[in-house]
């Protein structure tokens, strides 16, 4: 390990002292375990996920969101048999809980949840918590939870999530400091955190670091960054004496445990007993100096060398990565704005027609040039107008494949066509990974989209997060769970419902207190095998309403009128013809099954329409007339274009026509 980090069995504490340091107990002791079983036991979507404890509780973190409150003495002074609840519960809306925290003074508790969200709860002796705190709606993010920690002043909680983010929480308001702050984005996910005074201890997946919450410095624990990924933490761990000073611990691979110090006193030390050294071998000292030791510190000198000469080295690599990237950039900007302005290649193309004519005219004596060289070929109006088309109907596939599912095949194509700023794949890939949830009966991503853009869905009226907060509803009906459905409904459907949507609300709470088999029957819509389906499907049409995506996309709707203009009553799906003889492309049966359901091409009895006004002309009231443009106009027009000479105009030539150039049509 490098300096200031050493091996805790090599190191001058006595293993005694850090054990009386670390903390004593961790479970508290409970006149009975059936307490903690019942809730998982009474259901089966009730799973323990996370454990906290204290001096007078036990608090369990659950699948469904919910933090069951235990006390240690809660069988003696209740009954299970008349309350088949928890001392006390309190319900999230973060799904399925990964950590909690309770403050030191046992008064606060904080709970993350694989949602991202971070919430604090305030302990009220006895009574059910209450809610002080949770992450604002504009700093939510699905990014699970991993790590919390209290400040030394409980005024603050630290979050560590699978990303490698830090945030901060601040319990208590400011006009001069947010409320909720990212702090740091570090690599790997967060596995551990840990705080004294203003530090924050970061454990990662790959690393451990210092991060300095006043100045926002960063100073790693250790010079080596691990290759692979591993869930191993760092704490602080204080000095016996009381002086306030501590130390850290690491896990290593292998089953290793590292100390290192919080300071560089110990890197002073040995720079000031290696210059001790050194002087007592310049002056000729006669005294002894043991071989271990001279080998030690030089040993240490060399290393420091060492490091320092690649530190170096990696720095003077990045500056020529960056050179080389600044120059990449310079060479495309050259490439796109020419040097040579419009007039000296005017000057140039003069020049080169100059010499051709010398050329034609015969030899000269002066002395033979070479051939001038041409400027690259422009591009012609019609090669443009050819990529532009490719391009808009590479955008088109490219959406109709976002819409279908198909993600990856979609950001190929977008790739290669150059479309990364003219579709938004994130949007899509958002969606297809809720409508995937929701086919696997998950409703939680679906319900993180709707309070991120809950503003717009209360604009537009949407349902979308009833129907799948109702979907969580019916599956604890159908559990047998009634106590956490109504509490799942008072917390989370009847501050969205009670206003606008007071039927679905009057409809749930129905189907809670009646029987599961009455429910079936009265309201077979809840209990049906696809109402996840339906909810999926429903999501669909609510995201792109929200979105502002029409019903069908540009591909699909150019298909349809392509293959519309082509059908015609005789076309069947072919499948006598090979497909390479087949001349009409609606009979082939691979594409009939699209066109089945659209129009003809072909009517059966056809009309004549004015190309002045737009009228019908028929036989009786609005005779046509065929100009010599091609051009048919009914009687009612031609009158209106009649001169006084007796001419008629001809408004597409625009010049006066005799009126024997005018022909009748007759329909046959």
């Amino acid at each position: 390990m490098d300096d200031g980090h050493n091996e805790l069995p090599t190191t001058s504490r006595g293993n005694d002292d850090c054990i009386d340091q670390i903390p004593s107990h961790f479970l508290v002791e409970l006149t009975s375990l059936d307490e903690l079983a019942f809730p998982a036991n009474s259901t089966k979507r009730v799973k323990y996920t996370c454990v906290a404890s204290t001096s007078k509780s036990l608090c369990l973190g659950t699948s469904t969101g919910s933090v069951y409150i235990f006390s240690r003495y809660a069988a003696k002074s209740r009954s299970r048999a008349s309350s088949p609840v928890p001392v006390q519960v309190f319900t999230t809306r973060d799904g399925q809980i990964s950590t909690i925290s309770v403050s030191p003074s046992e008064e606060k508790m904080a709970i993350g949840g694989d949602s991202g969200r971070v919430s604090i709860a305030q302990l009220n002796n006895g009574q059910p918590p209450t809610l002080i705190y949770t992450t604002p709606g504009e700093a939510r993010s699905p990014d699970r939870v991993t790590a919390l920690s209290w400040s030394p002043d409980l005024k603050t909680v630290y979050s560590g999530h699978a990303s490698g983010a830090l945030q901060c929480h601040r319990i208590t308001k400011s006009i001069f400091r947010a409320v909720h702050q990212k702090l740091m984005k570090f690599d790997g996910e967060i596995v551990q955190l840990d705080t004294l005074q203003q530090h924050v201890l970061v454990a990662t997946t790959l690393a451990a670091h210092l991060f300095h919450v006043d100045t926002g410095t960063l100073q790693p624990v250790g010079k080596k960054v691990r290759s692979t990924h591993a869930p191993l933490g760092s704490c602080y761990v204080k000095d016996g004496d009381g002086g306030g000073s501590a130390f850290i611990v690491a896990a290593r691979p292998n089953g290793r445990l590292w100390e290192a110090n919080l300071s560089l006193e110990r890197n002073a030390i040995l720079t000031s007993k290696i210059a001790a050294l050194i002087k007592r071998k310049v002056n000729n000292s006669t005294e002894p100096i043991a071989q271990n030791v001279l080998k030690k510190h030089f040993d240490y000198l060399i290393q420091q060398v060492q490091e320092q000469k690649a530190e170096m080295q990696k720095s003077l690599d990045t500056t020529v990565a960056f050179c080389q990237k600044i120059q990449y950039r310079c060479d495309k900007l050259a490439e796109e704005f020419p040097t040579e302005s419009d007039e000296e290649t005017e000057d140039e193309d003069i020049k080169m027609e100059v010499e051709e004519q010398e050329e034609e005219a015969g030899p000269s004596t002066s002395t033979a040039r070479p051939p001038p060289k041409r400027p690259p070929a422009k591009e012609t109006d019609e090669e443009k107008w050819e990529r532009t088309e490719r391009n808009k109907f590479a955008r088109y596939i490219a959406w109709h494949m976002l819409r279908c599912g198909f993600i990856e095949p979609a950001k190929e194509l977008i790739k290669t066509a150059n479309l990364q700023g003219m579709v938004d794949v994130e949007v899509f890939q958002r969606i297809f990974a809720i409508e995937q949830a929701l086919h696997q009966r998950n409703t939680q991503p679906c319900i993180e989209w709707c309070n991120l853009h809950r503003s717009k869905l209360r604009r537009i009226g949407s349902r979308m997060e009833i129907v799948a907060r109702t979907q969580d509803v019916i599956t604890f009906i159908e559990e047998g769970n009634i106590p956490e459905a109504v509490a799942y409904v008072k917390k989370n459907l009847t501050p969205i419902a009670k206003d606008k949507f007071q039927g679905d609300l009057t409809k749930v709470m129905s189907a809670i207190f009646i029987p599961l088999e009455e429910s079936k029957t009265r309201n077979p819509e809840y209990h049906t095998p696809l109402r996840y389906e339906e909810t999926a499907k429903m999501f669909i049409k609510e995201a792109y309403r929200l979105y502002g995506l029409g019903g069908m996309d540009a591909f699909e709707t150019l298909v349809q009128m392509g293959l519309a203009s082509m059908k015609t009553p005789e076309c069947h799906a072919d499948r006598k013809t090979p497909k390479k003889k087949q001349k009409c492309i609606v009979c082939r049966p691979d594409i009939f099954p699209l066109a089945k359901d659209l129009p003809f091409a072909h009517v059966e009895n056809s009309i004549i329409l004015c190309s002045m006004n737009g009228s019908v002309c028929d036989d009786e009231n609005n005779i046509p007339f065929l100009f010599p443009s091609g051009h048919v106009f009914g009687k009612k027009a031609v009158n209106k274009l009649r001169r006084k000479n007796g001419k008629i105009w001809d408004p597409v030539h625009k010049q006066e026509i005799e009126e024997d150039e005018v022909l009748r049509l007759y329909f046959l």
